[in-house]
């Protein structure tokens, strides 16, 4: 005798069924929408554009004079190719540029006037050293100031250096106001360093 069917077995085969196809199509599963999108306006271009103008690029510039020039400016020390001369006064020159370099400021500013001193000595009693020789161990003495921080001593060594007399169109000349720039610059006085250099 065959079972009889239970209700649950004619749900099953009715849910089992086919849509029709001429019915309406499945509609699909539609998720919440997300945050709503941010868009800049023309207000936030301003307020951006501002803060990047009113920023200062030189945070260490306490005095802020250069408002905001896009570039840092970097000095670049000038380096003084020594003159040919004697042995012992070479050997005592590049004494005094190894004692610089390793900060002993006081031994190389002795190295400096030791060799000039020797130098003058191997000269006869009428020569002196030529303008040019001068100008080295002026320009030299005063880089050591200068690296030392000893700005007032450095400007007058530059400015000793400056007073030499070199004929006008010597290019050696631009040493002196190279260094003159450099100390006023270091001594917080970009218009005048701006001055010197140009």
């Amino acid at each position: 005798m065959p079972k009889p069917e239970d209700k649950e077995d004619k749900k099953k085969k009715a849910a089992k069924k086919a849509p029709k196809k001429d019915g309406p199509p499945i509609k699909p599963i539609k998720w919440e929408d997300g945050p709503p999108r941010y868009v800049k306006h023309t207000l936030h271009y301003m307020n951006e554009a501002r803060q990047d103008i009113v920023e200062n690029i030189f945070p260490l510039n306490l005095r802020g004079d250069q408002g905001n020039p896009g570039v840092a400016p970097c000095i670049i020390k000038e380096v003084y190719f020594p003159p040919e001369a004697p042995q012992d006064v070479a050997t005592l020159i590049e004494s005094a540029l190894v004692y610089q370099n390793s900060s002993n400021f006081e031994m190389a500013i002795k190295c400096f006037t030791d060799s000039k001193d020797l130098w003058n000595s191997y000269l006869k009693g009428t020569d002196k050293l030529k303008v040019e020789q001068e100008l080295f161990y002026d320009l030299s003495i005063a880089s050591v100031y200068e690296s030392s921080g000893k700005d007032d001593l450095a400007l007058n060594q530059y400015m000793k250096a400056k007073s030499l007399n070199l004929v006008y169109t010597h290019p050696d000349r631009a040493f002196a106001f190279c260094g003159l720039g450099s100390v006023l610059f270091h001594m917080e006085e970009p218009a005048w360093a701006l001055r010197l250099y140009l």
